[in-house]
């Protein structure tokens, strides 16, 4: 029910899964993986996919 009021109120959401949830015995047998490649990377290129969407403002998208 949260998501509706979200929407209603103009705001979209973005959710994704970490690299480590879908592609989990792949990463674990890698030696460097880092915190930047499970979660910062992907959450800085999901931004800049956000901010190319029409109707969202490129000016009011924040991380969570």
């Amino acid at each position: 029910m949260w998501r509706c009021a979200i929407a209603e109120n103009g705001i979209a959401v973005l959710r994704y899964d970490k690299r480590t949830l879908v592609h989990g015995k792949k990463i674990s047998e890698l030696k460097d993986f880092t915190l930047n490649e499970e979660s910062v990377d992907d959450a800085v290129l999901a931004v800049k996919q956000a901010c190319l969407v029409q109707e969202i403002n490129a000016g009011k998208v924040f991380v969570i």
